[in-house]
């Protein structure tokens, strides 16, 4: 699997993970943040990585493997509608996008099936909304 469009967050420390996610925060594009470390994980970000398109285009993945590191930055971005916070704090979220100003727009739910057309779709909520 070569993922040319996604930053992995380091597991090594919490502050190497939070600086990391900030750094992608930094930069004026659509996240397609995923949570976990599981076979689906990495078969969504597998997918997520392939529709993010060329190096120059404005769609990046970031890959959590230990989303609980990040936690604490997730909950100081906007979210709308309101609750994709509280799902991911409560684990049923498997990933998330981001508009370019970095409100969680969308929410991709453990149980829901995953298809390339859904990751597509929750790119296409972000870039709407910012």
């Amino acid at each position: 699997m070569a993922l040319t469009k996604t930053k992995i967050v380091p597991t090594d420390t919490v502050e190497h993970a939070r600086q990391s996610f900030k750094e992608m925060l930094a930069k004026r594009c659509v996240l397609f943040v995923v949570l976990g470390n599981t076979p689906s994980a990495a078969s969504l970000t597998s997918r997520a990585d392939d529709a993010a398109g060329l190096p120059d285009e404005l769609r990046w993945v970031v890959w959590a493997q230990q989303p609980a590191d990040l936690m604490d930055e997730i909950k100081l971005l906007n979210e709308s509608p309101p609750g994709f916070k509280d799902r991911i704090g409560a684990g049923k979220v498997a990933a998330f996008t981001t508009s370019f100003d970095h409100t969680i727009l969308d929410a991709i739910l453990i149980d829901e099936p995953i298809s390339n057309v859904r990751v597509e779709l929750a790119y296409e909520k972000a870039e709407a909304g910012g």
